[in-house]
């Protein structure tokens, strides 16, 4: 009878994970018409924060399963273009799903420190390799009153508009509000606990893990590849859009998954 019980408990576990990750897949689909595209590389877009909540809440394996089925089922349903599918920007969704499950289901027992510090070199080694990769390859320079970077499709200077500059600024304010806001700890906020301020920098680092490992790596070499573009580039430009889409999606996250964690301990 026991065998019985624990065969049928593990039955319903995993038709629950099979609902809710179709649940988070169908989250992540209607979000992909709201899709922006600032370049034919960059695009800002909330499909990847189902995807991540979903190896939050589900673990690595069901997390890689949404990320993979919202990416191949919104090329099957959104794309016009007539390209062929990429599968490995397929990989850079499903590793979207997967680096927040093992974050939060399969590295356990440390402290929100061990989180912080890895936020921190995080922070600071996007800074570097963006900084890097942009004066290593001469790719920009200051002339006349202007900042100038080189076009990946001409290979000729063009001048950044002030706006543009402005904008990449303000999002690195962000991005470092953020990490230092995570830092903190948050701790004039009597409301928030211990445990909450530690998920809350495991959150920050599962979305960080997931923009550099799956959209600025793998889906930024796709891309890079695709469109003949040098991987410098492909890479700094990938960069200076995560100093939006992290903390974008991490303060999403930080806000949904609280009310998300408490409707998935009734279902």
């Amino acid at each position: 009878m026991r065998k019985e019980h624990t065969m049928s408990t593990k039955s319903n576990s995993k038709l629950k994970s099979l609902v809710l990750s179709g649940l988070f897949a169908a989250m992540a689909l209607a979000l992909k018409p709201f899709s922006l595209y600032l370049l034919p590389v960059a695009r800002f877009s909330f499909v990847p924060v189902p995807i991540i909540i979903a190896g939050i809440a589900l673990g690595p394996i069901w997390g890689a399963a949404v990320g993979a089925v919202a990416d191949i089922a919104g090329y099957l349903i959104f794309d016009t273009s007539g390209a062929a599918m990429n599968l490995i920007i397929t990989a850079a969704f499903m590793l979207v799903g997967f680096l927040p499950g093992v974050v939060f289901h399969v590295i356990k027992g440390k402290k929100k420190g061990f989180y912080d510090l890895l936020n921190v070199c995080s922070y600071f080694i996007l800074l570097i390799a963006v900084a890097g990769l942009l004066l290593a390859e001469g790719s920009i320079k200051f002339a006349e009153g202007a900042i100038n970077v080189v076009s990946p499709a001409s290979g000729k200077w063009i001048a950044l508009p002030w706006s543009a500059v402005i904008a990449m600024i303000v999002a690195f304010v962000l991005y470092s509000v953020v990490v230092i806001r995570m830092i903190t700890g948050r701790k004039k906020d009597a409301d928030i606990t211990s445990d909450e301020r530690t998920t809350n920098s495991k959150i920050l680092l599962s979305t960080t893990l997931s923009v550099v490992l799956g959209f600025i790596t793998v889906e930024g070499t796709a891309l890079a590849v695709q469109y003949g573009w040098k991987l410098s580039i492909m890479y700094a430009i990938k960069i200076m859009q995560s100093f939006v889409t992290i903390p974008v999606y991490s303060m999403l996250i930080i806000m949904l998954y609280p009310v998300i964690r408490k409707q998935l301990k009734r279902f």
